[in-house]
């Protein structure tokens, strides 16, 4: 479908509309020469309501039962569904800090709390696909979900930066953790419930200046992350969701806890060109999979350990008016335990033990959607005063695709699509001109060259085989197939900037 027509969609409507609203305010007030007092509040408002034309999940259970009663039971089962979602988020929160200097040391002290409320309903609207994809309602509106999802999390932390000497400085710091999520589902009991999360996190970091324009940092530090009232709703291998909010009944998930090593060197060069090296290893523990089931439905499940591990390099400069970077990452992200997995659309489904349409992974299969490669260039020219133009490229290489966690999969007579995608590269261009002391005329362009390449992609099946990509009533006749998500075309904005008070 895509190499027919790049802008064709697979089902519609696909419809989301967003709007936020964010207030914040900080202050700080020094309370002597050595004791400074900070904070932050803020409350935050978002409305998301979604229109989606989807095939109906149900179809290949249905289509058998009307099979097994002879073609009997009216015209069939309906193929397509309409979904709709209404998602309204209230969040607010506050923190407060007290910072003290006292001789080599530097403490600071606080808190913090945010409380987020989230109202989540759901409805479905059977219906049928048309000649184009499209889906047209045959039956009324019903509601699907409606959950309301509650998170506290009430922060405690303290820090101390000691400088050992003028050259070097050694900062550890601990952080307790405790965040409470309250599910309550406005159409029974399934998805209610109530999970409190605790944590204490230490950290413990070094800056060692080994000569003025050479410095050698490094630390160790643990974080920890509650699941959200989405992923503990949508945690149930029997009951998956269709993305991105649907809910059903589900279990307990455990909170992810990241532990991660991270060393360095920086400095400069005689030339002003400034460089960096950094070495960093991060382990995460009951880490958060999103499991797909096929279509666009799948779970959330704890996975036993996952790890990311690499290398950050780093140069940028100035030439004259010119202005320049580059920054590399070497990425490896590797499953760190064993497990069968649902992946019904990968061609090694039901091997190496696990039950029919479920795959193996095993300790160093490499996560789906992360390139190994990630490299960024710019380059500003600083024609004047008043005139700046600007380039950037961005290049990735190559990612597994979603449903081949086990990086296995191959094309065959039943499965068709690599399992992977292809790097790309994308130039975007940028330019500012200041025509008035307050003012400035600006422009961006990103993907210069319309560049065809895709971001994301997932093994998955595929109902439209008929001439002309039309709907197969057999689900014995779909195929397995690799689908993708197109990268955002060329596209332009042009603006005009106000600084009050510009210098």
């Amino acid at each position: 479908m895509h190499e027919q027509d790049r802008d064709a969609i697979f089902t519609y409507p696909d419809q989301t509309e967003n709007r936020s609203h964010l207030m914040a305010f900080s202050g700080s007030h020094w309370l002597s020469d050595s004791d400074r007092l900070s904070g932050t509040v803020y409350l935050r408002r978002t409305r998301t309501a979604t229109l989606n034309g989807d095939g109906n999940d149900e179809y290949e259970d249905e289509y058998e039962e009307w099979e097994d009663d002879g073609f009997l039971a009216g015209e069939g089962p309906e193929t397509g569904v309409l979904n709709r979602t209404r998602t309204s988020q209230r969040a607010y929160g506050l923190a407060l800090q007290w910072s003290r200097h006292a001789g080599a040391h530097q403490f600071a002290f606080g808190l913090s709390h945010d409380n987020t409320r989230a109202s989540f309903h759901q409805s479905e609207q059977g219906g049928e696909l048309t000649d184009k994809r499209g889906i047209l309602a045959t039956e009324a509106e019903d509601p699907a979900n409606s959950l309301l999802g509650r998170t506290r999390t009430s922060s405690l932390y303290a820090t101390d930066t000691w400088s050992l000497t003028d050259a070097l400085q050694l900062t550890g710091s601990l952080r307790y953790n405790r965040t409470r999520v309250v599910n309550t589902d406005r159409m029974g009991d399934d998805l209610n419930g109530d999970f409190t999360y605790r944590k204490l996190n230490p950290a413990l970091g070094f800056a060692w200046q080994l000569q003025p324009a050479v410095t050698l940092y490094g630390g160790y530090s643990q974080g920890n992350r509650a699941p959200t009232p989405i992923e503990l709703g949508c945690a149930d291998p029997e009951n998956p969701c269709s993305l991105p909010n649907a809910m059903a009944a589900d279990p307990f998930l455990e909170q992810v806890v990241t532990r991660t090593l991270e060393f360095g060197v920086r400095g400069q060069l005689a030339s002003g060109t400034e460089w960096n090296v950094t070495a960093f290893r991060s382990l995460n523990h009951d880490d958060l999979l999103f499991v797909g089931t096929g279509g666009s439905k799948g779970y959330f499940t704890n996975f036993g350990r996952t790890r990311r591990q690499g290398i950050e390099l780093g140069l940028a400069g100035e030439q004259g008016p010119v202005d320049w970077r580059v920054d590399y990452t070497y990425l490896h992200a590797t499953l760190q335990s064993s497990a069968c997995i649902l992946a019904e659309n990968n061609s090694t489904e039901g091997e190496g033990g696990c039950p029919d349409d479920e795959i193996y992974i095993s300790r160093g299969d490499y996560l789906p959607g992360l390139p190994k490669h990630n490299l960024k260039l710019g380059l500003d020219w600083n024609l004047n005063d008043r005139l700046r133009i600007g380039t950037t490229v961005l290049a990735y290489s190559e990612q597994y695709v979603r449903g081949n966690e086990n990086n296995r999969h191959q094309s065959n007579d039943e499965v068709e699509g690599s399992g992977t995608l292809p790097g790309y590269a994308v130039v975007n261009l940028s330019a500012d001109y200041r025509f008035a002391r307050d003012w400035t005329l600006f422009g961006r362009v990103d993907n210069l060259f319309d560049k065809r390449y895709a971001t994301s992609g997932a093994l998955a099946e595929n109902p439209f085989v008929g001439a002309g990509n039309a709907f197969e009533t057999d689900p014995e006749e779909w195929r397995h197939e690799q689908f993708i998500a197109p990268g955002a075309p060329r596209a332009g904005w042009l603006g005009v900037r106000y600084v009050w008070d510009a210098l």
